[in-house]
């Protein structure tokens, strides 16, 4: 049967075809080919880019959460609409690759590849804003967030070091992200080949950078930051340079390698788990009996679940003797054997 059809003619018969070549050859095929693994592969990045920015956003949330207090609204608008915005438009504007591959691209959102790059990034994304979290809570000039009100929780100001440090940060796990997850060969041009993508990459990078070393006092008013030292600036360029180095070599080394290993493992405990319950029923009835009288004194099934459990553990596959049974019948004869065949 065949997945896709294609037009070599604009005659009316061909409409039903979904896609139409002005050329009348088969040189549309490859072309074709290129596009579709080039829109199944941006799919894939744009999904675990989206899925990274609400990890990370949702882990910035929780750490502020500790102390009671929220980003600032200027701090979420920032993220959601000159950020990820953006850089989630520009990432699908890439074109495909020139030279068609014979290596498929992944179709699964669940599959093994696409499992361990998305985990092992969202890992390395906690990873890190938790370190920031705790290196900031070891500095001796640190002062944790207090209540303005001690009878009124919800009073603590929303202005400290803490959520400074952690928007600060985030801000350039974005970027990270983005850039790690526009993948380009195989199956698309490299991130440099897209103009659009790289001119915002620059001036998003250019905008966090200002913000980071000397930000304005209408900016910090804007965005809800305070001073911080320089020392400690630079602490978070370190470490969201740190953590962009880890998912290049992760996304482009380590998790590919861990994908096939790990998928095997995880069917391995799978496979243990489900023999497991065919071999040992929960009510005991799929255990043989040693004697008679072994066998009289254990209890009657309760209901057919437990014999249909006991039945699935002795033959996994009952539909294969079910026909068989069926074909072998002395009623069936020829014309049984052939109605089963025919079916």
């Amino acid at each position: 049967t065949a997945d896709v059809g294609i037009s070599l003619s604009e005659a009316e018969a061909s409409v039903a075809a979904p896609f139409t070549s002005h050329t009348e050859d088969i040189s549309c095929v490859a072309a074709l080919l290129k596009e579709g693994r080039c829109s199944m592969a941006t799919s894939f990045s744009c999904f675990k880019y989206m899925a990274l920015y609400s990890m990370i956003q949702f882990t910035t949330c929780c750490l502020v959460y500790v102390y009671n207090i929220t980003p600032t609204n200027g701090q979420f608008l920032f993220a959601d609409l000159f950020t990820v915005l953006p850089i989630a438009i520009c990432m699908d504007r890439f074109r495909p690759f020139a030279r068609l591959v014979s290596k498929r691209p992944s179709a699964r959102l669940t599959g093994k590849r696409t499992l361990t790059s998305l985990i092992g990034n969202i890992l390395l994304v906690i990873g890190f804003q938790v370190a920031m979290f705790f290196m900031i809570e070891a500095q001796g000039w640190y002062r944790q967030p207090r209540p303005a009100d001690p009878g009124d929780p919800d009073s603590t100001p929303a202005e400290n070091s803490l959520g400074t440090t952690l928007f600060l940060f985030s801000s350039f796990q974005y970027l990270s992200t983005g850039v790690v997850f526009s993948i380009g060969p195989p199956y698309r041009q490299s991130a440099y080949r897209s103009y659009l993508f790289v001119a915002v990459i620059a001036a998003l990078l250019a905008f966090d950078l200002w913000a980071l070393l000397g930000p304005v006092p209408g900016l910090r008013s804007m965005l809800g930051l305070v001073s911080i030292s320089v020392g400690w600036r630079l602490t978070i360029l370190g470490m969201a340079a740190a953590h962009f180095a880890l998912c290049c070599l992760g996304e482009r080394v380590l998790f590919p390698r861990l994908a096939l290993p790990l998928a095997r493992i995880c069917r391995f405990f799978r496979l243990a788990l489900s023999r497991r319950l065919h071999s040992s029923p929960p009510c005991g009835c799929g255990r043989p009996a040693a004697s008679e009288a072994e066998a009289k004194a254990l209890p009657a099934p309760a209901d057919k679940t437990c014999g249909l459990w006991a039945r699935l553990g002795q033959r996994q596959n009952r539909k294969q003797y079910k026909v068989l049974a069926q074909r072998m019948a002395p009623g069936a004869g020829i014309a049984g054997s052939c109605l089963g065949r025919g079916a």
